[in-house]
This record gives C-alpha cells, sequence and structure tokens, in this order.
C-alpha cells in the first residue's frame, strides 16, 4: 500500500505551490477579464455619449452617415434615413446590402472582396439603391474604416444622392452636344476665343470663310483675322478697297464700344483671308464672364455679306439704269401709293399734265378734282391697260389721256402702290377720228353713187325692158316672158341696191334717225339672212350728235355681223333705252358664242368696236350668255357733248 503513493511532506508542499500558481493565473484572468469588460463598457458608454453629443450634428450635415458593422448598420442619421426612405428604427440593424439594387450586388461583392485581399478599403462607390416607396436612386458613398486598438471593427459611410445631379450632369452634357450641333450645322460663322482674345474655337462655316484650317487658327489670336496694315486690297466682292486712317479710326471706335456695352451688334467691317484677300462681313460680339463676373473670353457670330454686296452693287447700277430710263422716257410715268400719294413724276408726265411734281402733290392745288379723277382711274384699274381720261392742263387744253396701270407688291404679296404709265392720245385720236369721218364719207360717197348712178341705170334699164316686153306681147312673141322675168330681176336688184346704198349711208341728220336705221338694219338682215331680226325701244331716245348715233349703229352692225356670219344666230334682238342718265344699246343673240379674249377668232370687228365705244366715252361689254349665244352692251354715258340730246330723252318721259 505504500509503494509509491506514500505522501511526503516536500509532495505536499509542491502540490500546494502549483495550486497557489494557477489560483494566481485565474485571479489574473479574471481580473484582466473584469478590466476588458470594463474598458468596452466604457467604450460602449463612449461611443453612446458621442453619438447623443453629436447626434444634433450628425442628423442636420446634408449627407447621409451609416456606421456598419458586421454588415449591420448601427447608426444612420436623418439625411441618410431620408435617402433610403426608412425610420431610424427600421433601418437599424438592418444588412446594408438589403438597401442597395440587387443589380449592383455583384459590383459590390467584388469591390469587398479586393478590399479583403488587398487590405485597402474603397474610397468611393456609386450604386443604385431602392427606397422603401421602391423608388430607385443612385448615390455616391465615401468609405473609411472604424479602427479599435488597430483592428478595424466597422465602415463609416457618408452617402449622397446624386440622381438629380447626374440628371442634370447629363442634360448639360446633351445641352452641350446639341450646342455643338448648333454651332457647326450653322451657316455664319462662330469663333470663341478666351480672355486674352486667343481662339479656343471656331466651327466649320468660320474656318471656311477665312480659308483656314482649324488647326492653322487654333490658340492664334484674333488679330491674325484682322487688317492691320493700310494699302489697297482685293475684296472677295471684285472690288478694290483702300485701307486708311478712316479705317482704322472706325475699328477702333467699334473696339471702344465693345469694352464699353460689353457687346457689338449688326457691326459691317472686313476680315482678313489666308489669301490676303479683304472677306465684307456683319458681325455681332459679347464677352464671356464667370460667376464673378470677370470676362473669360468673347463669343463672335459671323456672316458673310459677299453676296449681299454684290446684290447691292447690281441693286444700285439697275436703280440707276431705270431711274435713268424713266427720266429719259417719252410716256409719262407716275408712282402712286395706295394712300394716293403721288412719289414719282418723270419730265414726260409733268410735261403732258402740265403740272410738275409738287403742284400736282399738293392736294389743294387749282387741280385737285382732276388729280383726284386721276387717282381714282388708276387705282381702281391697278391690272388693266388703255384707261382713257381727259385732262384740262393749266393753259385750259383739254387733252385725251390713255393710262396704263401695273401694281407693286411687296413681299407678302400685298399692294402697295402702283406704277402708271399716261400717253397723250390726242392727236392720235384726232387722227382716228378723221380716218374714220373719212371712211364714213367714203361709205357715203359709195351709198350714194349707188343709190344715184347704179340705181339709176338699173331703173331706165328696167324700164328699157319693160318696152320690150309689152312689144314682145303685142306681137305674141313667147319671148315676152323671158323679157318679163328679166324686168323683175333688175328690179329685185335695184331693191337689194337701195338697202345697200342705205346700209352704207344710213343716217340722217334727225334725232330719231338711230332708231330709224337700226330697225331698217333688222328689216335688211332678216330679209337677207331669214333669220328672226328685231329691233326693241320702249320710249323714244333722242341724239342730237349725228357722229355718235353713227358709231352706235355701227357697233350695232358690227355685233349683227358677227352674229350671223360667225355665232350662226337664228334669233337676234336689238333694244335702245335711256336709263339712269345713261343711253345703253345692246345686241342679244342665240347664236354659239365665241371666245372674247381670242382676238385671233373675233377678227377685227371687236377691236374697232372697242374703239368705236372709246371714241364717245362709252363703256363696251361682250359676254356669252347661257345656254348659249352672245350679248353686246354698249352704256354711252352724258357727257357734255350729247347733252341735248339726253334732255331731249327726259322730255320723252
Amino acid at each position: 500500500m505504500n509503494s509509491g503513493c506514500t505522501a511526503t511532506p516536500g509532495n505536499a508542499a509542491g502540490h500546494i505551490q502549483a495550486l497557489q500558481g494557477e489560483n494566481t493565473q485565474l485571479r489574473e484572468q479574471v481580473r484582466l477579464l473584469e478590466s476588458a469588460l470594463k474598458e468596452k463598457t466604457e467604450l460602449a458608454n463612449l461611443h453612446q455619449s458621442i453619438i447623443t453629443r453629436y447626434k444634433g450634428v450628425l442628423d442636420n450635415i446634408p449627407d447621409g452617415i451609416i456606421i456598419i458593422e458586421q454588415g449591420e448598420m448601427v447608426y444612420v442619421n436623418d439625411r441618410a434615413c431620408h435617402i433610403f426612405g426608412y425610420t431610424p428604427e427600421e433601418i437599424c440593424h438592418m444588412h446594408a446590402f438589403e438597401m442597395v439594387a440587387a443589380e449592383d450586388h455583384q459590383k459590390l461583392f467584388e469591390i469587398f472582396e479586393t478590399y479583403g485581399r488587398t487590405g485597402t478599403p474603397p474610397l468611393h462607390l456609386e450604386f443604385r439603391i431602392k427606397k422603401k416607396n421602391g423608388e430607385m436612386r443612385l448615390v455616391g458613398a465615401w468609405s473609411s474604416l472604424s479602427v479599435s486598438n488597430g483592428v478595424p471593427v466597422g465602415h463609416c459611410i457618408v452617402i449622397r444622392d446624386i440622381t438629380d445631379e447626374r440628371r442634370a450632369v447629363q442634360k448639360l452634357e446633351e445641352t452641350c452636344a446639341s450646342l455643338d450641333n448648333i454651332i457647326e450645322s450653322s451657316l455664319d460663322g462662330i469663333v470663341v476665343t478666351d480672355g486674352d482674345g486667343y481662339i479656343s474655337k471656331a466651327n466649320q462655316a468660320f474656318t471656311d470663310m477665312l480659308d483656314y484650317k482649324m488647326h492653322e487658327i487654333a490658340n492664334r489670336h484674333t488679330s491674325l483675322c484682322f487688317v492691320t496694315k493700310s494699302g489697297t486690297y482685293t475684296c472677295t466682292t471684285g472690288a478694290r478697297i483702300s485701307i486708311g486712317d478712316d479705317f482704322f479710326r472706325s475699328t477702333h471706335k467699334m473696339r471702344t464700344q465693345l469694352m464699353k456695352n460689353d457687346y457689338l451688334s449688326n457691326t459691317e467691317s472686313y476680315l482678313l483671308r489666308k489669301d490676303n484677300k479683304l472677306l465684307p462681313v456683319e458681325y455681332n460680339v459679347v464677352f464671356l464672364f464667370n460667376n464673378r463676373k470677370e470676362v473669360i473670353g468673347s463669343l463672335g457670330v459671323v456672316r458673310d455679306t459677299t453676296m449681299r454686296k454684290c446684290a447691292d452693287e447690281k441693286l444700285r447700277e439697275t436703280s440707276q439704269t431705270l431711274s435713268a430710263l424713266v427720266q429719259a422716257s417719252p410716256l409719262g410715268i407716275l408712282l402712286i401709293q395706295k394712300n394716293t400719294s403721288i412719289t414719282l413724276l418723270n419730265p414726260a408726265a409733268e410735261n403732258i399734265l402740265g403740272t410738275n411734281t409738287k403742284e400736282i402733290r399738293d392736294p389743294g392745288a387749282a387741280f385737285s378734282h382732276q388729280r383726284k379723277q386721276l387717282l381714282d382711274a388708276v387705282l381702281r384699274n391697278e391690272h388693266h391697260a388703255g384707261t382713257e381720261i381727259r385732262w384740262q392742263k393749266q393753259d385750259g387744253r383739254i387733252i385725251d389721256c390713255s393710262i396704263s396701270s401695273a401694281p407693286l407688291l411687296d413681299s407678302e404679296g400685298e399692294v402697295y402702290a402702283v406704277m402708271a404709265i399716261i400717253e397723250d392720245i390726242t392727236e392720235r385720236k384726232r387722227l382716228q377720228q378723221h380716218i374714220l369721218n373719212v371712211s364714213e364719207r367714203e361709205q357715203r360717197r359709195i351709198g350714194q353713187d349707188l343709190h344715184d348712178g347704179l340705181g339709176q341705170v338699173l331703173t331706165s334699164t328696167a324700164f328699157l325692158g319693160t318696152i320690150l316686153e309689152q312689144k314682145l306681147a303685142d306681137k305674141g312673141i313667147p319671148e315676152a316672158d323671158t323679157a318679163s322675168a328679166i324686168v323683175e330681176r333688175i328690179n329685185d336688184t335695184i331693191d337689194q341696191a337701195s338697202k345697200l346704198a342705205k346700209g352704207l349711208s344710213p343716217l340722217d341728220l334727225e334725232a330719231e334717225g338711230l332708231a330709224t336705221s337700226l330697225h331698217t338694219l333688222c328689216d335688211h338682215v332678216g330679209s337677207i339672212y331669214a333669220i328672226h331680226c328685231m329691233f326693241h325701244s320702249a320710249r323714244p331716245v333722242y341724239i342730237d350728235d349725228n357722229s355718235i348715233a353713227t358709231h352706235l349703229y355701227r357697233i350695232a352692225q358690227e355685233s349683227v355681223h358677227n352674229a350671223v356670219r360667225h355665232a350662226k344666230a337664228e334669233n337676234i334682238d336689238i333694244r335702245l333705252s335711256c336709263n339712269n342718265d345713261n343711253i345703253v344699246l345692246s345686241i342679244q343673240d342665240n347664236g354659239v358664242g365665241f371666245a372674247v379674249h381670242d382676238r385671233q377668232q373675233t377678227g377685227m370687228g371687236l377691236n374697232i368696236m372697242e374703239y368705236r365705244a372709246r371714241m364717245i366715252n362709252a363703256d363696251l361689254a361682250v359676254h356669252s350668255t347661257s345656254p348659249g349665244g352672245t350679248t353686246v352692251t354698249c352704256t354711252l354715258k352724258t357727257p357734255d357733248i350729247i347733252t341735248a340730246g339726253v334732255s331731249h330723252a327726259n322730255k320723252s318721259e
């Protein structure tokens, strides 16, 4: 029993000593644990104290603050809660990845995997988060480590919602791209300089104007494009331009104005091309400022005016040519504005009208009534030609004038003035009247010869034939019947010759001669052409002037001739009436009509009728009627020359 296990005093002491040592170690460990627990408690209290102390500050900064330990969010400020859309109670102890959009998880995993491998934390991150309401937002995050005793215990992350910022940047980039496109597509040259006048940007139009490439003018001073030396230069218009002191004084004045007003507007000058030619331009310049109102550069918009300068020169030459033509023209030329003011009266017009520009512009002039008559004639018939008026000159002479006019249109197609050409046709009308009078006399002479010469010969022949017929009949010769037929034919010829003579000289000097002759004309047409031709006059119409009556008769005669020969009419009605102090002659048929505008088809007849109407100051209208036929209407106004005739008509009423 005692072998190997008997306790000795020395062994017992050793065991006790060993136990005491273990007890001491345990006590030290307990002390250390108590100390660590105390330190942790103190740190927790200190952490909470710090958070409590600075919570007011953290909750009012514009960025979100997040503290993450072991992947959980242990603290978020109010701004972070607003960014995520959660309350502090909801967000604390949530895992950070719960807030990140699913499509950005992989990106963050890779970033933090690199962090774990290299030990270098990411300083700046951008990722999308999903708010509580489901809205997706883009945030930027700046991360730093939380370290305790040299050991990383978590992350402190500052976050900022950059969604609107990125949208603004994107919008700005799009705007800049659009502006670049606008600048490049502009037909005008655009150039941007820095504050010292060096070119930083220019579009294709600007470089093309000056015949440079962009790399040739980039970062070059704008003086490269301006004339700096006196001399004679060739311009792109082809002209030779002398540059001297006046030009440089003008340039200095423009620069002074630019420095004073910070801009130049619609300024004309010259730029110097690469080939040393002058380029006429119109440009606008504005200074560019920073937010401190300091000049950081300038923007210039340049327009090549070569074509405009050439056009202006051509217009000047054309204007001079037209002015010379107007002044030298033998025809009178007037320019009448829509407000009836006369702004041009050439020498020929002054001579024709017997006045000058100053007098005819004066509304109080002695001939203001005639001036109104002239203006009315032009403005009323602004698209017409050949309007005739009578004008009394200052010396008392009365002349006949023909006015042709055409409208002048503005850029919108509106009439702003009328150009009129006036011609003195007094002598021409006198000669035409003389020719007509000669023609009328010749017709009368031929008619008289037919009546007095051929008529008498035929009458005597018919008398001899009658004697021959009687003798043959007395002798019982059968040819007596043949002689009788010959006498009958001769009598018919006498009748036809009498009617022909009457047609050539239809009127007498009686006031009612026109009505009688028109009636005779209807009988003559009806008997010769076997058509229905009637004359109508509800009451007597008196015309004492045989010349006017003759013209009216010839108009009716020509109208009937056209109806029979060209329109193939079967019924013709001639009417003569007096109404509203006007004498109206109308000829209406039921033929096929004719194209009034086609002068080749209507021949000279219509022209002669229009001329006769003008000779007596009458209006002639020709138009087709439905379903077929033509109506010719001649309206004779009541000028002084037929006052007596109208008075007779008024008496008959």
